[in-house]
């Protein structure tokens, strides 16, 4: 699931309305951490912005096992809750972005799936993610053309051979190439 979520939201993120500014805000301070304690200050890609788990506990909850990612251009949270593993994701200000989780092909709409296997049927069906935009990207952020008009869609990861593509299903049932990779 990581995998599919960092891709999709390293696209994201790489778009220069949110770069606008540094990597680390004034006065922020980054640690590596797991389960919410603090292994020191580091100065490698492992580093976790304090804001990004300050906002973490504000927005998500004092979740007690928390594993925590860095990339250059966002932190990602994973944590359990309600039995179901899912993840938020901060970008560099500390901000969530919004949470995903892992969920069944069947989850998306009807319309969706029928269009997936049709449209796509030499393709393998992969890893299905749900994301719940928040902040400032929803609902009328642009990426590659395409207007996300929802705070919530599922990416589909499809395979064929080695090509992969990842589509985005919104509530509605449209499903709009995403990404290929």
């Amino acid at each position: 699931m990581k995998k599919l979520v960092v891709a999709v939201f390293t696209l994201l993120l790489a778009m220069p309305v949110i770069l606008a500014g540094s990597n680390t805000p004034s006065g922020a301070t980054k640690k590596e951490t797991k389960g919410g304690k603090s292994a020191g200050t580091v100065a490698s890609a492992s580093m976790v912005n304090t804001l990004s788990e300050e906002s973490f506990r504000a927005d998500i909850g004092n979740i007690s096992d928390v594993a925590w990612t860095h990339t250059s251009d966002m932190d990602v949270a994973t944590y359990t809750r309600n039995n179901e593993k899912d993840e938020a994701i901060f970008d560099f200000n500390g901000n969530l972005i919004g949470t995903s989780k892992a969920v069944k092909f069947s989850a998306l709409p009807k319309s969706a799936q029928d269009r997936i296997k049709k449209e796509y049927r030499d393709y393998t069906i992969g890893q299905v993610i749900h994301f719940d935009y928040t902040g400032e990207i929803a609902p009328d952020f642009v990426m590659s053309g395409n207007q996300f008009d929802s705070p919530q869609a599922y990416f589909v990861d499809l395979k064929k051979g080695t090509r992969t593509l990842v589509v985005e299903v919104n509530p509605g049932g449209d499903v709009i190439l995403f990404s290929e990779y």
